[in-house]
């Protein structure tokens, strides 16, 4: 939709969050164009306005006890992809969490399923996704999970803020019907 309003073209890599983050920070990429805002992204990256807000939740196992607040993981371990904004807030406000590290979110529910991590935190969309995709069952979600990193944004290079500004001006232009499209998708 940002192509189709701006006449850019954009080559789109795919790749592990941290090598994202990494190639951004080396300026091999240009654009990253969902994530969260930190005082450490900011001093590589300029973001545009926020244009969506998730819901996280803690995900556990099927038979794992109800968890009513984020205290009751304490002393538990959470499985978190590296680089994502959750594993650096668990660690300066929740330090009593063990973090379990992971390459990907897939591999955070692997470490769930498997026991070598009590939970993970994600969005349902994703988390919903990931279990259709790999046709897996046992997991349930439990308290939301609402901090900074749940809004979201799209990011560029600090060296381009004129790319960051076209973007923007195509996130303004994004109609109520448009959007509404798009998630339900």
């Amino acid at each position: 939709l940002i192509e189709k309003k701006t006449g850019l073209k954009f080559d789109y890599k795919v790749d592990s969050w941290a090598n994202l983050l990494k190639k951004s920070k080396n300026k091999q990429i240009d654009l990253l164009p969902i994530l969260a805002k930190t005082k450490e992204r900011s001093k590589y990256l300029l973001y545009t306005n926020q244009y969506i807000e998730v819901r996280d939740y803690i995900f556990t196992k099927d038979t794992y006890k109800y968890i009513e607040k984020i205290e009751d993981l304490y002393g538990k371990t959470i499985a978190i992809p590296k680089g994502f904004v959750q594993e650096s807030f668990l660690k300066d406000n929740h330090p009593k969490i063990k973090i379990l590290t992971v390459n990907s979110l897939i591999d955070a529910i692997d470490a769930v399923i498997t026991n070598k991590a009590d939970a993970t935190i994600s969005n349902t969309a994703i988390i919903t996704f990931l279990i259709k995709k790999h046709n897996i069952s046992g997991i349930k979600a439990h308290k939301s999970f609402q901090f900074d990193g749940s809004k979201l944004y799209m990011a560029t290079r600090t060296d381009y803020p004129l790319l960051k500004n076209i973007i923007q001006k195509a996130l303004n232009d994004i109609s109520f019907d448009e959007k509404n499209k798009i998630y339900n998708k």
